[in-house]
Order: C-alpha cells, then sequence, then structure tokens
C-alpha cells in the first residue's frame, strides 16, 4: 500500500484520466458488496495535490453523484501544494457536504487549527484563495483569522458577497429556526449573486457601490439576456430581482454592520438603489402591488375572455421560433383561471396524474414537490378543466409527457406565457399577471359562496397553525368538484359564455322525467296492458294529465276514451 506522501504523482495521473476522480485508490478497496476503507488508512485523511481546474471539475462530478466512497471516512481533505495559494485544504464529509478551509498554528508548540473560509459552492476558488492569504496575513500578525475579518469589515464594511452570506448565517434555515430563510430562497438568492458577480459588483465593498453601477447593471442585464437568444421580458425580471437583492443587503448592513468606535457609527450609510427605487422599479414601492391588484376584475372578464379567445385564433409568423406556443399558452391561462393553480406547478403537470374518470389531478409521491406545501395534493376538475387536459391529451401526448410543455416538449412555459400576457394586456388594456388569475379565482370563490375551507384546499393554502377544527374535517371529492363546477359556473358566466344545456338522452325502456319508481312502474303496466312502449306511454300520461287540468269535471275513464279517439 501507498503512503499519503507518495499520492502526487498519482493524483495526477488519475486527473488527467477521462474518468478517474480526485480521490486516490489506495485510500479504499472495492469489495463484492462495495467499498472498505483500506487497512491502516485514517478516518481523516490529508490528500497533497493540486487543486486546478481539473480537480474542481472531478470534484464537483463527485459530489452532485454522491460517490458513495466518501461515506467510508468521517471527511477527506485536499491540500494545495503549489506556492501562492494560501495553503488552501478543501474538506469533503461523508455526507458530501464541501468547504473551504485553512490549517494554521495559533503559536509555535501547539497543535494545529482549522479555521473554515466558505461553503466550497458559495465563492470560487479565486475568492476562496484571496480569503485564505488574508487569513494568513492576519496569522502572521499575531491575530485569529475571524477577528482579522471582524476588523476589516468594521473599518471598511463588507462586500456584498461577504453581506449576502452574514444574512443567511444569521438568519438561519428552515426549520432549524422557525423565522429562517427557506432553503430554495438561498438558492434564489446566491443564483441572483453569481450573476451580479459577472458584473463585478459581488466581490466589491459596499460603501464603494454607487448608483450609476447599479443603474447600470440593471440596464445591461436585459441586453445581455436578449442577446443569448431569451424570450423578450425575462431579462427584465432577472434586473429587477437582482437589484432587490442589492437593496434588501444595503437594508440588512446599515443595521448590521457598526465601527468599533464608542459610541459605534454606522458603516454603511448610502444605498445606491434609492434613484432606482424612486421610480418604483426596485423597494418596497416595487412590491406595494399584491396579486389581488394584478387581478381579472369581474366587470373585466368578458373582454379578458374575448382576447384569450382570440389568442387561440392567433396566426404566428413563419419565422416565429415559438410557433405553436400560442395554443399551449391559451390552455395554460385558461386552466389557471378555471382551478387557481399556482404557475410553478402547472408547468410540471404531466398526463399520468390526470385521472379522466375521476376528473381529477393527483400530485402525489415525487410530484408532491411540484407544490408550494411540497405535501400530496389532488385537485378536483370542472368539465371545463377537463376538458383542457383532454383537449392538450390528444394534441401533443405523443410528443410530450408534459400537460404544458414547452416548443421543444420540456417542462416549464412560464416565459413563453409572459409573452402572451402582455399580448392579451396590450388589447384589453388590463393590468394583470398570470399569477393574478389566482387571485382571479379565489375572489370568485368568495363571491359565490364557496366554503372558505373548500377553496382553501382547492388552492393548496395551508391551514392556520391555531386551526384546530380543520385537523378533524374530511371533504369528499365529489363535493370538492361540485364547488369547483360553481366556480366555473360563475366565471364563465360574467365572461358572458353562451353554453348550451345538454339535452337529456332517453332510451325506449328509461324513465325520462325522473319520477318516483312506484309511480314508473304503474306507467310500465299501463304499457303492458295497452301493447305500447314506456315512451309512448309516458306521453298518454302528460296528455291525459293536460285534459284532466282542462275538464276537471270528466271522469278518468272518459278522459281515456277521448285520448284514445284523438
Amino acid at each position: 500500500m501507498r503512503r499519503l506522501s507518495d499520492s502526487l504523482s498519482t493524483g495526477r495521473r488519475h486527473l488527467r484520466g477521462a474518468i478517474s476522480l480526485p480521490k486516490y485508490e489506495h485510500l479504499y478497496q472495492q469489495t463484492t458488496t462495495g467499498y472498505e476503507r483500506a487497512v491502516g488508512v485514517a478516518a481523516s485523511p490529508i490528500i497533497d495535490t493540486e487543486l486546478n481546474e481539473y480537480f474542481h471539475k472531478r470534484l464537483k462530478n463527485e459530489l452532485a453523484e454522491k460517490d458513495p466512497v466518501y461515506s467510508l471516512f468521517s471527511s477527506v481533505t485536499y491540500r494545495e501544494t503549489r506556492e501562492g495559494m494560501g495553503q488552501i485544504c478543501i474538506r469533503v464529509t461523508g455526507k458530501h457536504q464541501a468547504s473551504w478551509l485553512i490549517f494554521y498554528r495559533p503559536r509555535p508548540g501547539v497543535s494545529q487549527s482549522k479555521y473554515k473560509l466558505s461553503d466550497y459552492h458559495s465563492i470560487s476558488p479565486a475568492q476562496a484563495i484571496k480569503l485564505a492569504i488574508e487569513a494568513r496575513n492576519a496569522i502572521s500578525e499575531g491575530k485569529h483569522p475571524k477577528d482579522a475579518h471582524r476588523q476589516k469589515v468594521a473599518s471598511e464594511g463588507p462586500t456584498l458577497a461577504e453581506c449576502l452570506e452574514d444574512k443567511i448565517f444569521q438568519r438561519g434555515v428552515r426549520p432549524e429556526r422557525a423565522k429562517g430563510l427557506a432553503e430554495s430562497t438561498i438558492h434564489t438568492h446566491r443564483k441572483h449573486m453569481r450573476k451580479i458577480a459577472r458584473y463585478g459588483l459581488a466581490d466589491k465593498l459596499m460603501t464603494t457601490i454607487t448608483s450609476y453601477e447599479v443603474k447600470k447593471l440593471h440596464e445591461q442585464i436585459p441586453k445581455d439576456v436578449q442577446a443569448g437568444n431569451a424570450s423578450h421580458g425575462s431579462g427584465y425580471a432577472i434586473a429587477d430581482k437582482c437589484v432587490n437583492l442589492i437593496n434588501e443587503l444595503y437594508l440588512y448592513a446599515k443595521k448590521r454592520y457598526e465601527t468599533e468606535d464608542l459610541p459605534p457609527k454606522k458603516i454603511i450609510t448610502h444605498n445606491p438603489c434609492d434613484p432606482l427605487k424612486a421610480t418604483k422599479t426596485v423597494g418596497s414601492g416595487h412590491r406595494t402591488r399584491k396579486a389581488s391588484d394584478r387581478s381579472i376584475r369581474q366587470a373585466d372578464l368578458k373582454r379578458f375572455w374575448g382576447a384569450l379567445e382570440a389568442l387561440k385564433e392567433y396566426v404566428p409568423d413563419r419565422h416565429n421560433r415559438q410557433v405553436e406556443s400560442h395554443i399551449v399558452a391559451h390552455a395554460y391561462l385558461k386552466f389557471m383561471l378555471l382551478t387557481g393553480m399556482r404557475g410553478g406547478a402547472l408547468s410540471g403537470l404531466k398526463f399520468s396524474m390526470h385521472d379522466s374518470e375521476l376528473k381529477a389531478l393527483w400530485i402525489v409521491g415525487s410530484n408532491k414537490f411540484l407544490m408550494k406545501a411540497k405535501k400530496d395534493f389532488m385537485l378536483p376538475l370542472s368539465n371545463e378543466a377537463n376538458a383542457i387536459i383532454l383537449e392538450m391529451h390528444e394534441r401533443h401526448a405523443k410528443k410530450s409527457d408534459y400537460i404544458f410543455p414547452t416548443v421543444k416538449g420540456d417542462q416549464g412555459v412560464e416565459v413563453g406565457v409572459s409573452r402572451w400576457v402582455r399580448w392579451i394586456r396590450e388589447r384589453v388594456n388590463i393590468d394583470f399577471t398570470a399569477h393574478g388569475l389566482r387571485s382571479t379565482f379565489i375572489t370568485c370563490a368568495e363571491a359565490c359562496d364557496v366554503p372558505i375551507n373548500i377553496y382553501k384546499q382547492l388552492v393548496d393554502h395551508g391551514e392556520q397553525p391555531q386551526d384546530v377544527t380543520s385537523g378533524y374535517t374530511r371533504t369528499e371529492i365529489a363535493h370538492m368538484r361540485a364547488e369547483s363546477q360553481r366556480v366555473t359556473d360563475f366565471i364563465l358566466d360574467n365572461a358572458g359564455v353562451n353554453r348550451k344545456k345538454k339535452e337529456k338522452q332517453f332510451t325506449a325502456d328509461a324513465n325520462p322525467f325522473n319520477i318516483k319508481e312506484q309511480l314508473h312502474k304503474e306507467i310500465e303496466e299501463f304499457a303492458a296492458s295497452q301493447g305500447i312502449g314506456v315512451r309512448e306511454a309516458y306521453e298518454k300520461c302528460m296528455k291525459l294529465g293536460v285534459l284532466a287540468h282542462k275538464r276537471p269535471e270528466m271522469k278518468g275513464k272518459d278522459l281515456l276514451d277521448i285520448l284514445n279517439m284523438m
């Protein structure tokens, strides 16, 4: 068995291989049942190697695939061997969590200590090396790296990226902390921070960022997004979200960071987003309009429905890349209006979730993560909503598994839908959003007196913790479908949709007037005695009733004689 010190050359050979990974084979051995740690290897080995781009590429693949070899160790540490890199290390735990750190001796003669710089995926290798060098300089001055970083922040202020990570650390993550940030929120914030980093603002001190730089960022992002052949409008949403994140971080930093003077002074005294807040592009003015403010009013439903039907008849340009997206968008918007589902869940609906016999959608098992509550969900469908799914199935079920796919058949149509929302908005002059249709459904449900516990279940709104009674109620699917149909009828009536009532189909021996069974049997006996059909007997009884009403003085036998003579 080779020693750890002999692994450098072997590691380079592994990194050049097409399938090899940055771990070293002498640390473990493969058996018939899996992997085992090699004899004599420590539970937390340290491997000296070059942390180059090939290494990072292979390591990211391992972490994404959750390589089972790491579970054999409590941790595996990779230490940089090149000079000028701050002797930075990457530690991977047995649960496939990676982080940047350094080892140092606080003073001569004592054991080594470790200092975590950041999570592996939070910062780039270049940023990690910069932090490692700063920490080494602080240690050489006899300071603890954390104290040196705190003093630097206290004198100069943090960068945007540091402020974001500090906010995540202070708030915590749900459900470990009741008021912490959701994992999806943290993922979104870091995604937007990576976008901001492309324009050079993430690693810049917050005290040096100007309003001009933020405004330029807000203007440049849509241009770059559209240059990448994205749909029109998506870049503006990304720009707004990025600048909103910057604004939130400045509001947090104003309260968080102070100097070490007595009395302490605020480090962050300005907000470069203020000029954009004045135009209500970002900030509190940007969020004052709720979904209910951008929904369809009851008086506007007729105009909206007319424009929505016109969308179905839209004739696209033959050079348009989204040749048939208007058909899917028409069905998508109509389905959202008639069911109140969220756009994120709609984009992931599959035909396998649809039960045509029960007229319901079953979003259960692994599909439950489409829902915001991450719980199993059953949605009863009205006749019109069920017909939309059947129409989509007939149209493209052989090409795509998704009910509302993209042009390529993939999941997600929200980007394409936003284009058609603007198309409708321009024609009817109604300021609404796709999510506003969900608010429209809830408003209509309340207008037609649907019980609140029913429509909360229909739109997948969570129960309040203090609502004890809701834990005991069990609503039948037939009752929920009837209420969903009532909301649909209310919407279509206000939209001016003319629907013909279906005529009852009668058979020769049916009970066409739905009368009591005893009377129906008597009419059947009368039909048998007269040698006529049941339907003809019913018609004679109806005429007999009319004669009896006109001539109440006559007896039944005389009325029958008159009826036979007619």
